[in-house]
């Protein structure tokens, strides 16, 4: 209490608290160790480490093959957090930042993070049908993307995948080719992150390929 400047009341209520949450645990007559909900917290931290460590060469490789900024979003509520970046290298290219929070709609990771991670049916069938969306300017009229989902064990929805940039360079000839990039990098992570990767390799097969390998 003299060292925290709180008086004895409220430092008992706060024990309390964490104490309930797991995150101390009481080892003797006014003694405390950390709990379990830190060991969860800490593996958790270690899973995203792990996670940047599969993912970043893939989108390093997207980003070459496009030329645009690759990105992996996950959903938080209503909102979709940048987890990882590659940064396109031309001059003319979208701001991106790791950590940014965007709204989820109107925007391509979005709507795929919506259609998969939501029931049957709806406005989503089509997404889910296609494995992929783009979404042209409508949140900010100069900025274009495309975006497939990442699945992780038993189809679970991990993250969508997406590249973005200027508008004028996503157009009738290179949409397709963006799209069939993006779902054969998303193929490749969720291979990787232990998902079925076969529905994203037959829907980026029916589109046209870029020139570099595959």
């Amino acid at each position: 209490a003299d060292t925290s400047g709180l008086n004895k009341a409220t430092i008992i209520r706060l024990i309390k608290s964490l104490e309930r949450f797991g995150v101390v645990s009481r080892v003797g007559a006014g003694r405390y160790s950390l709990g379990a909900s830190c060991l969860r917290l800490g593996a958790a931290f270690q899973g995203k480490l792990l996670l940047k460590d599969i993912v970043l060469p893939y989108l390093d490789e997207l980003r070459d093959r496009t030329g645009e900024t690759a990105a992996l979003f996950t959903r938080q509520g209503d909102k979709r957090v940048c987890l990882h970046l590659s940064e396109s290298k031309q001059t003319l290219r979208v701001h991106l930042a790791e950590g940014q929070v965007l709204a989820m709609l109107p925007s391509a990771p979005g709507m795929i993070l919506a259609a998969f991670s939501e029931e049957d049916g709806g406005e989503h069938d089509a997404v889910r049908a296609e494995y992929v969306a783009a979404h042209f300017g409508v949140r900010n009229p100069e900025v274009a993307s495309v975006a497939a989902p990442v699945f992780g064990p038993n189809q679970t929805l991990l993250a969508a995948i997406s590249v973005r940039g200027p508008i004028m360079r996503f157009n009738d000839q290179s949409i397709p080719l963006f799209k069939r990039a993006v779902l054969t990098t998303a193929a490749k992570i969720t291979d990787a992150l232990g998902g079925d990767p076969t529905p994203l390799q037959i829907r980026a097969a029916s589109l046209p390929r870029l020139d570099l390998q595959e």
